[in-house]
């Protein structure tokens, strides 16, 4: 979102949220916003007559030719940004044989180039998606992670999101929002979203830390909250994930290394020279306690 911004009029951002099925909702529909997309942002009005192709590799040579035509003339940089780009290794795996020949053709593409550049965003790491591997097709790929945020960098999204943020925090509560979340960007930014709403409901701009549990108690540590839905149900859709978890917050032996592998690589884990190994979060631990228990 911010990357417009940031860059010069030169570099031209295209997103695609690739849950959306509007982009995504089968390969020929990627390619087709892919090209739409691409027209739109560029004033090109779009001619070709998709419907008569079906075959992945057919399709991505019409586009791919379609791009080297049209760069050419033009020294407009693109970048399409993919945001949830795992659906489209859903899609992928669908055929993983002609899936891998497909990105082995988009990684040619992107090396024979440099108008048009490939951000993928999402909460896996190639390495992690098999059948067919993208790691085996993008070795050189840039890797940029979002991780958590610091106290410094939770303390300033709380009390100063924006310059003459009108809101006072108790000093107790920043310590505690920090420790509860660990500056779990996503729950961090959900309960500073909380705040602001009953700080506007009730016509002050002072909040204290009692007002911060209550608030948290009523509105987001509740079993609809879609921050941990996307954890439990999405990163932890396998059961021995599922079963992974619970050992570590009953501090038993991790049965699945492979589990416990994944875990700790995506920082939901961290080692703890106590126990072993602990959630990072306490309010995961919390949440999954209170709701997943009862769930299975």
């Amino acid at each position: 979102n911010f990357l417009p911004s940031l860059l010069n009029d030169r570099v031209k951002v295209i997103q695609m949220d690739l849950s959306s099925s509007e982009n995504s909702n089968d390969f020929k529909t990627w390619i087709i916003q892919l090209y739409e997309k691409y027209n739109n942002i560029l004033g090109i009005e779009n001619t070709i007559d998709w419907n008569a192709e079906d075959n992945w590799l057919r399709l991505f040579e019409i586009l791919k030719s379609h791009f080297i035509k049209n760069s050419k003339s033009n020294s407009v940089k693109i970048i399409f940004a993919f945001d949830e780009y795992e659906r489209l290794h859903e899609i992928l795996n669908e055929d993983p044989k002609t899936g891998g020949r497909l990105l082995a053709n988009l990684r040619s593409f992107i090396n024979s180039q440099y108008q048009i550049i490939f951000l993928f965003s999402g909460s896996h790491l190639f390495s992690e998606l098999e059948n067919p591997k993208w790691s085996n097709y993008f070795v050189s790929v840039l890797h940029k992670k979002v991780g958590y945020l610091s106290r410094e960098d939770t303390q300033k999204l709380i009390k100063e999101p924006y310059k003459d943020f009108p809101i006072e925090y108790e000093y107790k509560v920043i310590e505690y929002l920090f420790d509860i979340t660990q500056g779990h960007p996503a729950l961090l930014q959900l309960i500073c979203f909380e705040l602001v709403q009953y700080a506007n409901q009730k016509d002050d701009k002072k909040i204290k830390l009692k007002d911060v549990r209550k608030i948290i108690e009523e509105t987001v540590l509740i079993e609809s909250n879609n921050v941990l839905n996307i954890f439990w149900q999405q990163f932890c859709f396998e059961p021995k994930m599922k079963d992974a978890i619970f050992q570590i917050i009953d501090n038993q032996e991790i049965t699945d290394k492979e589990c416990l592998r994944k875990l700790v690589r995506h920082e939901f884990v961290i080692g703890d020279k106590d126990r072993g190994y602990r959630i990072r979060v306490p309010f995961f631990a919390n949440w999954i306690k209170k709701f997943a228990r009862e769930d299975l």
